[in-house]
């Protein structure tokens, strides 16, 4: 997301939500107002996207969830409200950086629905199969090599995969 878009996005509202649904479910690591859990419809979680900060290095990329569309699917994750010009700024300034610079990621605005019936738009971090970071398929034992000895600055891959399967 563009530091224009950013800006215009502020300026119009008020408080935006953002959907996680990897260590966003449990680590945000930004100031949120509120959290719902629910669903974004026509996708997949999928551990296909390398990571070389968080979760791995470049010798021995990690591999952390993203999204693959699929339109009979859905994939159950948590929404945060940021609300305030200065909370929406620094909480999308933090996951431009981790999720678009480090990560190889994309922002996509989605609809979400909440366990409680509600729908609201939300932003959705998702990496494309163009960026260098992309990973894709692989057979099962291959994935849980590379995972099981994956190791970056916020800890083994493994626990990453352990705390997105808990949050499950």
């Amino acid at each position: 997301m563009s530091n224009t878009l950013l800006e215009s996005l502020i300026d119009m509202e008020s408080s935006i939500w953002v959907f996680g649904y990897g260590s966003l479910t449990w680590k945000p690591n930004f100031i949120y107002k509120s959290k719902e859990i629910g669903y974004i419809h026509g996708y997949q979680r999928r551990f296909w996207q390398g990571n070389i900060t968080h979760r791995g290095t470049v010798n021995k990329p990690g591999r952390v969830a993203t999204l693959i569309r699929s339109e009979k699917d859905d994939v159950w994750g948590v929404a945060y409200e940021i609300a305030g010009r200065n909370h929406i700024l620094k909480a999308l300034s933090y996951l431009n950086k981790r999720e678009s610079k480090l990560g190889g990621y994309s922002t996509v605005v989605e609809n979400f629905f909440a366990r409680n019936k509600e729908t609201r738009k939300v932003l959705v971090y998702t990496a494309t199969t163009e960026n260098e970071h992309y990973l894709g398929p692989c057979n099962m034992a291959t994935m849980a090599t590379e995972i099981m000895s994956a190791n970056g600055e916020a800890g083994s891959n493994t626990e990453y995969v352990t705390r997105l399967a808990e949050y499950i």
